[in-house]
């Protein structure tokens, strides 16, 4: 027998020993890495400053352009030491802490990104490919750090979104690929949004890469009307609404014609300009029949959103000075001084008939979103009698209650329990109106702080189920139950005959008024 020689050709080589560092000498590592920081990003700033105050002699070759880059890599490069050595395994409290003191994600992104951005867009076209390389090597980096040092995933997936965003404007001869960042752009917006729903700055940026004029507005007004809202946006919107409200000329926008005066309507009520609109509101109302009778499913997006904007306007996009809000937040208002208010009289007045048109529309299950939204506005101002008496005037409540009437084959015990109704079915998911309605100031308390945990697309956000339609007409009578059991509104529920009625409706429908507990 031959002899077996050993081989030690595939041995096994064990992995080096690797000793932990020292929590001082992790600490010596950070300050030297900081100090080295704060040198590179004072030369960085020194320089995107001296740029673009000198736009029209500023004149760089591609070597210039080429330090630059280098320089301000060499910036996100100190930057990723920085927060890798201080979330190092071996960093105590105080360590890990220095990243969040010394707000190193929000100076990454103005000054090791945003500002040198900025510079190489007010040198376009001659910086185009110079601006592609720093781009795809600033994404590189943010993309990193968001897998690898999540404590700050809000602030790298907001600087994606608008990374994404240059990229996409960058984009003149691909059209699928200028398609492809915008849509790339959006996600991470939306992405944003879901962790932070109460940003106003996330649906502003959202609001830029809208697919259409309808969801512009409510983007924009919604970054208004958020418990952080983005003020700057109110300056922004006009962007919406000069073009639409030109009437004629090469400037005019064209748009459907139907979002064409809904757009035009909200442009007058913000810029308060009133000749106009009554007539528009008229044209408005006529339209939004037609498109009801017309359309399918695609009206269930348009309806909330239409609704939601109307609310928002009701608020006078979040303004602090606003009757209802001071009225729900127990601020001294009365109904004469704001009546002397034209411009809520005027929102109020759009709201009211554009639920009117829908109303007539109710046994079609597309306008259920539009409706579910108007009651979960009431249900907000309906603890407030005050916000309640400076809502109510001329809304049409005898419509309404037939409306809710006829859903009442759908009335269950859930719907008399102070509990949000939960479905029933192990494949629920929030209503495409649930997702639009997050954050606004009027639904901080309304979902269950469970309702958004679960991980959707968000292509799959607008998306209708058909078992909606039944848990949607529940949540509406859950709505309209509580609704008329605080006292406050016109709507009253009979637990005998199990139907919904108005207090004094002929007062309600002529004037707008009436005196609680005359039935």
């Amino acid at each position: 027998m031959p002899e077996v020689t050993k081989d030690n050709s595939h041995d096994i080589i064990l992995q080096p020993e690797t000793r932990p560092i020292s929590l001082e000498l992790l600490a010596t590592e950070v300050r030297g890495i900081y100090a080295g920081l704060i040198m590179v990003e004072a030369k960085c700033i020194e320089v995107d400053q001296r740029l673009l105050a000198s736009l029209t002699q500023a004149k760089l070759n591609g070597q210039q352009w080429q330090a630059l880059i280098i320089l301000h890599r060499t910036l996100l490069y100190e930057y990723h030491d920085f927060l890798f050595a201080s979330q190092h395994p071996s960093a105590n409290p105080a360590l890990r802490q220095l990243a969040l003191e010394y707000d190193i994600p929000t100076r990454m992104w103005l000054h090791g990104v945003y500002a040198f951005l900025e510079v190489l867009r007010h040198h376009l076209p001659a910086s185009l490919d110079f601006m592609l390389d720093f781009l795809y090597l600033s994404y590189s980096m943010m993309a990193l750090l968001y897998e690898t040092i999540p404590i700050f995933a809000d602030t790298w997936i907001e600087c994606l979104g608008e990374m994404s965003q240059y990229r996409m404007a960058l984009e003149d001869e691909d059209i699928r690929d200028r398609e492809v960042w915008t849509s790339n752009a959006r996600n991470w917006y939306s992405k944003a949004s879901d962790r932070a729903p109460t940003i106003g700055r996330l649906y502003h940026h959202h609001a830029i890469l809208a697919t259409n004029v309808l969801q512009e507005l409510f983007l924009r007004s919604k970054s208004l009307c958020v418990a952080n809202p983005f003020n700057p946006a109110r300056i922004s919107i006009l962007m919406l609404f000069d073009p639409v409200l030109i009437l004629t000329g090469k400037h005019q926008r064209k748009l459907p014609t139907l979002d064409t005066h809904f757009v035009r309507v909200h442009g007058l009520l913000f810029k308060q300009i009133m000749e106009r609109f009554d007539g528009e509101v008229t044209q408005f109302l006529r339209l939004l029949n037609l498109q009801i009778r017309r359309t399918t499913s695609s009206f269930i997006e348009q309806g909330y959103l239409i609704a939601i904007s109307n609310i928002c306007a009701m608020l006078d996009f979040g303004s602090k000075d606003n009757a209802l809000i001071k009225a729900v937040e127990g601020i001294p208002t009365t109904i004469a001084d704001e009546k002397a208010d034209i411009s809520f009289e005027r929102s109020r007045h759009l709201h009211h008939k554009t639920l009117a048109v829908i109303l007539e529309q109710a046994g079609d299950p597309k306008v259920l979103p539009f409706l579910h939204v108007v009651l979960a506005f009431m249900r907000y101002i309906s603890h407030s009698p005050c916000a309640m008496d400076l809502w109510e005037a001329r809304l049409p409540w005898v419509q309404l209650t037939t409306t809710l009437n006829a859903l009442i084959d759908h009335f269950s015990e859930r719907v008399k329990h102070d509990k949000f109704p939960e479905p029933a079915e192990d494949d629920w998911c929030p209503f495409p109106e649930d997702y639009a309605m997050r954050g606004l100031l009027w639904t901080r308390d309304y979902f269950p702080e469970y309702w958004f945990t679960k991980e959707v697309e968000d292509d799959e956000k607008s998306l209708e189920k058909a078992l909606m339609t039944p848990q949607r007409k529940e949540r509406i009578l859950w709505l309209a139950y509580h609704v008329a059991n605080c006292g406050n509104s016109p709507i009253h529920w009979d637990s005998t005959t199990r139907m919904f009625s108005v207090e004094c409706a002929d007062k309600v429908v002529g004037e707008g008024a009436y005196q609680r507990g005359v039935r």
